[in-house]
């Protein structure tokens, strides 16, 4: 009966020549492999990276609690750029009702402004072109209303907004 060796070269510890190492038999040495080598394959968690199911893997790569809190936080972001530009549309909507209302507009006339003064805001990307837009129409009219006080009405339909998009309406 042949026998294998466990172990570097040679069955005895050269530091303990009292202790042999254990043989296997030849009939035992293919099970030895097997648990071996599924043991040296067997997928372990890195340091500070928890365990993943089947479930979490993406392609051939795991999701890490860095990558999971890095996904979070791009999510919010986005969440939070969203509810930012709806306020600020909101807010351009609502000081475009008042503008129209100055300047004696009603019904779909109003509302048609205030679409316009949304617009104002993109073709610059700043409040300083709405307050142009508004001040402008406002002077042509013979309306005097400074800039401070739009500004001011500005503000104060940016809280109304932000409540009304959290509000969820």
């Amino acid at each position: 009966m042949a026998t294998y060796l466990i172990g570097p070269s040679s069955t005895i510890d050269p530091r303990r020549p009292d202790l042999v190492l254990p043989l296997l038999s030849a009939a035992s040495w293919p099970l030895f492999l097997v648990i071996h080598f599924s043991y040296l394959s067997a997928e372990k968690a890195r340091r500070n990276e928890p365990e993943t199911t089947e479930s979490q893997r993406v392609g051939t790569l795991t999701m890490t609690t860095f990558d999971k809190r890095e996904e979070a936080f791009e999510k919010q972001f986005a969440l939070d750029e969203e509810h930012k530009f709806k306020a600020q549309a909101r807010r351009n909507r609502l000081l475009g009702l008042w503008a129209a209302e100055q300047l004696g507009k009603s019904g779909e006339d109003a509302s048609t402004y205030a679409k316009e003064v949304i617009a104002a805001e993109f073709e610059d990307a700043r409040d300083a072109a709405v307050v142009r837009k508004i001040a402008g129409d406002l002077s042509a009219k013979g309306i005097a209303i400074s800039d401070a006080e739009i500004l001011a009405r500005m503000d104060e339909f940016m809280l109304q907004a932000v409540a009304q998009v959290k509000a969820g309406l």
